[in-house]
C-alpha cells in the first residue's frame, strides 16, 4: 500500500510521487539518558504541533509519515541540531501557525552557529599547527612582585549582531505574550467564564451566573473520575456537557471546539451525564397531577 503524507492538504503518496521521500514522526527515545529523552519528547511534540491535526492520536502516529516537501533541505535534521529549521517540518503545512519570520530567524541562527563552529575548528587547527614553535623565554618574576591577571570576554559576534538578536528576542517574547492572551480569550476554561460576565454563562450553560455554575460544578465533580492524563480539565468537561444540553451542539462540533477526538468527546459526555443524573435529579420538581391539569393547554385536554 502507498504511504500517505500526514500533513493536511498535502496528498503526496510514496507510490505516485517518487520524487519525495517520506519520514516517520520521531519517537521518544527512552534508553539514551535524560537529556536525549527530554529533547526527543520536545521534538515529537513540536512535530505534532506543526502538523496540527486533532485526529492524529498515538496509534495513527505509529504509521504516519511526513514527506520531504515540508522541509527546507528536503529532509529532517539530526535530533541534536535543535537550531536547524528542519528540526521540525515548517514548509507547506496547510495553516499559518508557523510564520515565515520564525523560519527565517531559524535559518539565520543556524547559519551563525555553523559559521562559529567553522571558526572554532579553524582556530583549533591553527593552534595544533603552531605547537612546534618555540616560545621566547619569559623574563624572571620577582617573588615579591604581584602578579596581574586580565579578565576578558571573547565572542565571534559583533555588537550590531548582538543588538539585532536582542531585538529579535524581545519581539518574539511580545508576540508570544499576545498570542497567549488571544488563545486564552477563545478557550472555554474557568477563567474565561469568571471574567466573561453572566451573559456568557447564560448563553453557554443556561445557568443565571458564574456563582451558581460553580456551585453546581462542585456538586458533581467529586463523583466524576478524573486524572492528570485527561486532555481537558474537569471544568471544561462539565462545560462541554452543559453546552450540548443547552445549545444542542453535535459531538463532532464539541470535539473541534475543545481540540479533542470525537471518541473522547463521547466518553466525556456519557460519564458526566450519568453522574449529573444521580447528583442533580433532586433539583427537578414535578408538579402534582391536579396542577398539571389546571395548566394543561386546551388542545391537550381534548
Amino acid at each position: 500500500m502507498p504511504v500517505l503524507c500526514a500533513v493536511y492538504g498535502c496528498g503526496n503518496n510514496s507510490q505516485r510521487d517518487k520524487e519525495y521521500s517520506f519520514f516517520r514522526i520521531p519517537k521518544i527515545i527512552e534508553n539514551q539518558g535524560e537529556k536525549t529523552r527530554v529533547l526527543s519528547e520536545e521534538r515529537r511534540t513540536q512535530w505534532l504541533a506543526n502538523i496540527n491535526r486533532a485526529d492524529l492520536n498515538e496509534q495513527k502516529c505509529s504509521y504516519s509519515r511526513v514527506c520531504s516537501k515540508h522541509f527546507v533541505s528536503r529532509k529532517p535534521a539530526d535530533l541534536y541540531a535543535c537550531t536547524d529549521p528542519d528540526w521540525v517540518p515548517t514548509q507547506h503545512l496547510g495553516h499559518n501557525k508557523v510564520r515565515a519570520l520564525d523560519i527565517s530567524i531559524g535559518l539565520a541562527r543556524n547559519d551563525r552557529l555553523s559559521a562559529r563552529n567553522s571558526i572554532k575548528r579553524r582556530k583549533i587547527e591553527e593552534e595544533d599547527h603552531s605547537t612546534n614553535v618555540i616560545d621566547p623565554p619569559c623574563p624572571p618574576v620577582s617573588p615579591d612582585e604581584p602578579t596581574k591577571c586580565d579578565v576578558g570576554c571573547q565572542t565571534d559576534m559583533t555588537g550590531e549582531e548582538i543588538d539585532r538578536m536582542k531585538f529579535t528576542v524581545n519581539y518574539l517574547s511580545e508576540q508570544q505574550d499576545q498570542l497567549k492572551t488571544q488563545l486564552l480569550a477563545h478557550q472555554l476554561h474557568e477563567g474565561s467564564f469568571s471574567n466573561g460576565g453572566d451573559d456568557k454563562v447564560r448563553f453557554f450553560t443556561g445557568l443565571p451566573n458564574f456563582l451558581i455554575l460553580m456551585n453546581v460544578f462542585q456538586l458533581v465533580v467529586s463523583h466524576v473520575k478524573c486524572t492528570s492524563r485527561n486532555v481537558i480539565s474537569p471544568f471544561q468537561q462539565f462545560i462541554l456537557v452543559l453546552m450540548r444540553l443547552r445549545l444542542a451542539l453535535s459531538l463532532q462540533d464539541l470535539s473541534y471546539r475543545f481540540g479533542i477526538s470525537l471518541s473522547t468527546t463521547c466518553r466525556i459526555f456519557d460519564k458526566w451525564i450519568s453522574v449529573m443524573n444521580n447528583r442533580l435529579s433532586f433539583l427537578i420538581l414535578w408538579p402534582q397531577r391536579d396542577v398539571l391539569r389546571k395548566t394543561m393547554p386546551t388542545v391537550f385536554k381534548q
